[in-house]
């Protein structure tokens, strides 16, 4: 998987698919985490990623707020 960043193109957006996701930052593939933050409480979800082995700190580098109360933040991996 190391040799995907090394091809030619553009980013990649992955949204949704935490086993997907999980492998990608464990191969040290994602380079930055969007999380967009609902202020509605619904008692059940999907996890963003599946078990990581070790703990992984994140860069907040970039937030915004919406009227609604929506957020947006920006992650460097």
């Amino acid at each position: 998987m190391g040799e995907f960043k090394q091809r030619p193109g553009g980013d990649v957006y992955l949204c949704g698919g935490s086993q997907l996701a999980s492998g990608l930052l464990e191969a040290g593939l994602i380079d930055e985490i969007v999380v967009k933050l609902n202020p509605i409480l619904v008692g059940d979800g999907l996890p963003l990623f599946e078990a990581i082995p070790k703990p992984k700190l994140l860069e907040l580098t970039a937030t915004k707020t919406y009227p609604n109360g929506v957020l947006l933040l920006t992650y460097r991996a």
